[in-house]
């Protein structure tokens, strides 16, 4: 405190010149956000079945051809307790625990891409707590291919839709454990 009352009595104008600097840095970025548009994101559909929220999102609903398709899974604890999570087998992609699966379906809903079909499992029990509102979230590149089993080519332009899957896991609260599946309501989007 001392150096700051000598720096103001030796140079009281640059002291008062930087204050006024830093406050119209903070008022000019307070009012840069207030007029900013809202975060947009996109496509997003959940399923609850108590105590979890079990969610899939999309970036947007349009992709051009070829362009990655990032499929996002979560699972939230939306109860007030912590909880258990635990599964039998896990993906294992580019070093991440990858916990889900997604389906891709054409306009008739024919699964043209399954995540499980073309990553193996590992055969290993992995549990994860969860605090009140915590969530695991996965993200998941769908380079627009078909399966490896269906040949493995480019998908043509048209109409799809999504679907997560959260595979068969145990949840245990307090001391009841259910076995139990989740799946997401599909989210349509176009190939151009």
């Amino acid at each position: 405190m001392s150096h700051f009352r000598s720096l103001l009595a030796k140079h009281p104008l640059r002291v008062a010149l930087l204050v006024t600097i830093v406050v119209a840095i903070v008022a000019t970025s307070a009012f840069a956000f207030w007029l900013s548009p809202p975060h947009k994101s996109g496509p997003k559909a959940s399923t609850v079945s108590q105590p979890l929220e079990f969610t899939i999102e999309l970036d947007k609903t349009e992709f051009q051809q070829g362009e990655d398709v990032t499929v996002r899974l979560s699972l939230r604890n939306i109860s007030n307790e912590t909880i258990t999570v635990a599964w039998p087998n896990y993906h294992i992609y580019e070093g991440m625990v990858m916990y889900f699966n997604f389906n891709v379906l054409d306009e008739n809903g024919t699964v043209v891409y399954a995540w499980k079909m073309n990553y193996g499992y590992a055969q290993a029990f992995i549990t994860r707590p969860l605090e009140p509102n915590e969530e695991i979230t996965n993200a998941y590149p769908w380079h627009q291919l078909t399966d490896l089993a269906l040949g493995s080519g480019q998908v043509p332009e048209g109409s799809y839709s999504v679907r997560g899957l959260s595979r068969l896991f145990e949840l245990t609260v307090g001391n009841q454990k259910t076995k139990m599946t989740l799946e997401t309501p599909t989210i349509a989007f176009t190939i151009t």
